[in-house]
């Protein structure tokens, strides 16, 4: 099954799942290993997504007033 472009395969033993990239690519280290349902890889690829959405806004530096 596919989820947010990346492939979340079972195992077959013990229900693990594991999280694939969809090409040929790699996955980040953060999202390598074992997980135990499909519900908790889901989460993780959402924290992980989560976590590269906080940075500056459009780039750009916030301005401070130095008064």
């Amino acid at each position: 099954m596919e989820y947010k472009g990346y492939k979340v395969e079972s195992l077959g033993t013990y229900s693990l799942v594991q999280i694939k990239p969809k090409g040929s690519g790699s996955i980040p280290d953060i999202l390598k290993g074992l997980y135990t349902s499909t519900t908790e890889a889901f989460k993780a690829i959402d924290l992980y997504y989560n976590s590269l959405k906080r940075g500056k806004n459009n780039g750009k530096a916030e301005e401070s007033s130095s008064a």
